[in-house]
């Protein structure tokens, strides 16, 4: 029977650390913490821009870009994300689906 109460023995051999929902005696980091703590700075953390692919369809050409904004809209399926930019054909704004918003 588990009691939420994991042994762990360090291969420094420190001793036996007993570790409950991510805490140690000796104060150290346990993979449950660090875990946790790359899904918080994930979240939080704004990705670079890429470079998207966007197709125009007047000049129907497609092109490559890293400036572009991304605008959120209101949908009948929720909120979703697009990207905007201006195609260097015609000049008009090219949207592209990007996905749902989280």
């Amino acid at each position: 029977m588990y009691d939420g109460v994991s042994t762990i023995t360090p291969i420094a051999g420190a001793g036996v650390i007993k570790a409950a929902a991510g805490k140690c005696e000796n104060g150290a980091i346990t993979w449950r913490d660090k875990r946790s703590a790359l899904k918080r700075r994930g979240s939080q953390r704004m990705p670079a821009k890429q470079r998207l692919k966007f197709y125009d369809i007047k000049a129907r050409q497609s092109f490559e870009t890293e400036q572009y904004e991304i605008v959120e809209k209101q949908t009948a399926r929720g909120p979703m994300l697009f990207a905007v930019a201006a195609s260097p054909y015609t000049g008009i704004k090219v949207w592209r689906l990007l996905g749902k918003k989280k």
